[in-house]
């Protein structure tokens, strides 16, 4: 076997791994800090995989849509970190767990020095030019004409040849091309479009005041004033105005009516209440644009799963536990399902 071409770090939760001419062999952050330079691959368990179709190539606009999106699919503590990697034409969105952040903390100088930061999703994501189905940690991502999509199980995974397995994509993975924005700041990015046509109209004046027309300047000013307490008293009576991006707020409550939402949440009750057993406690129950998000307790793991593939089964949807919090002698958990 050829010696490796470049250094290739993988981190998973039981340690650090350098690829070798013997494949990845187990290491330590020491000898790491003595190499010039090295790619670095992060398990995929560190993470929950979104995607989102994105036809833009700003950054900028990157950004907003995923923060406008994540902030009406999951709750804003659970996204406040996370990120993406761009390819073709959607986005790829890893939302660490709590595990990532505890690498993260302790060996930042590590990461901020690797040239790329990757996945083996991603790397397969990137390599691959047909459909397949990507396994890791009991969880299959199905990738099908651009979208992922999560499945609940596969009856038929030991006779199914387009299934990847994580521990196998490691070890094919020579030269990383994706690059996750690890260090870029992706939370809380809302920006706020109202003070676009300020800034127009400020460089605009500026040109106006450099060719001696200055006195246009009182008029574009007056105008530019007149439609901000118009766009402030459209985002008051809608009840945005104290939201953190009031106009993507305002493209949410237009997506629909309120009698067919009460229609909806009392149909997802009705269901909800034959998957849930007497053992179980359910808290909160937030419906949004389509996706359910189920807030609960109960007193075993197996109880848990049960539950999921209960939702699953009732909804006719895969359900994904998103969150799991042991206190005392109870496991509070969100299990998400899309309706």
């Amino acid at each position: 076997m050829k010696k490796p071409a470049k250094h290739i770090v993988y981190i998973n939760e039981t340690g650090f791994y350098l690829n070798s001419d013997e494949g990845f062999v187990e290491t330590d952050h020491e000898t790491i800090h003595n190499i010039i330079s090295y790619d670095i691959l992060l398990d995929d368990n560190f993470f929950i995989y979104e995607n989102l179709s994105v036809k833009v190539y700003s950054k900028k606009k990157i950004k907003q849509i995923i923060e406008n999106y994540l902030m009406t699919t999951y709750p804003k503590e659970l996204v406040n970190e996370h990120y993406y990697a761009k390819h073709d034409n959607f986005v790829l969105i890893a939302i660490p767990k709590s595990l990532f952040n505890k690498i993260l903390n302790e060996y930042g100088d590590i990461l901020k020095k690797a040239k790329t930061i990757s996945t083996p999703f991603l790397e397969t994501i990137s390599s691959e030019n047909s459909d397949f189905i990507y396994k890791v940690n009991g969880t299959f991502y199905y990738l099908n004409n651009g979208v992922i999509k999560i499945l609940p199980h596969l009856e038929d995974e030991d006779e199914n040849e387009n299934i990847i397995y994580q521990e196998n994509a490691v070890n094919k993975i020579v030269n990383p091309k994706g690059k996750l924005n690890i260090f870029e700041n992706t939370g809380n990015v809302f920006y706020l479009k109202q003070f676009a046509p300020l800034i127009a109209v400020i460089l605009f004046t500026y040109i106006l005041f450099a060719a001696g027309e200055f006195f246009q300047y009182v008029k574009y000013k007056k105008l530019l004033t007149h439609t901000e307490n118009r766009l402030e008293e459209i985002y008051r009576s809608a009840g945005v105005a104290s939201t953190p991006d009031p106009y993507g707020m305002l493209l949410y409550k237009a997506k629909g009516g309120t009698e067919s939402t009460k229609t909806k949440i009392t149909d997802i009750i009705e269901k909800l209440s034959k998957a849930v057993d007497d053992s179980t406690l359910i808290t909160t129950l937030d419906y949004k644009t389509g996706r359910l998000r189920v807030d609960g307790k109960t007193a075993e793991l197996k109880t848990l799963e049960d539950l999921e593939s209960a939702i699953t089964e009732t909804f006719n949807q895969p359900a994904q536990i998103i969150n799991t919090n042991k206190e005392n002698n109870e496991i509070k958990f969100s299990i998400r399902v899309e309706l």
